[in-house]
C-alpha cells in the first residue's frame, strides 16, 4: 500500500494535487545485515602515524622506523 493518499482538490487557483497520510500499514523497515568484519588493512599502505596508533592500541613498542613497527605488529619480531 502507498504511504500517502493523493487526491485532487479545488482551490481558488484551480485544482491541485494534495497528499495526506494513508491509513495503510506502517512502512516496513529493511532488515540490516550484520556487517562482515572489515579486512585488516595492508600495513605497508598505512602512514607511520596510523601505524603508531595501531601499535599503541595493541600495546606494541612504537619506536623505530615504519618497517620496525610493521614487523612488531605482524608479530615477526621476538624481541622482549
Amino acid at each position: 500500500m502507498s504511504r500517502y493518499i493523493y487526491e485532487w482538490k479545488a482551490t481558488q487557483y484551480g485544482t491541485r494535487l494534495f497528499r495526506r497520510p494513508g491509513s495503510g500499514p506502517a512502512p516496513v523497515k529493511a532488515k540490516t545485515a550484520k556487517a562482515a568484519p572489515a579486512p585488516a588493512p595492508d600495513l605497508s599502505s598505512l602512514k607511520k602515524d596510523e601505524l603508531v596508533a595501531q601499535a599503541e592500541a595493541q600495546g606494541v613498542d612504537t619506536s623505530g622506523t615504519k618497517a620496525d613497527i610493521i614487523e612488531r605488529l605482524e608479530g615477526g619480531s621476538d624481541e622482549a
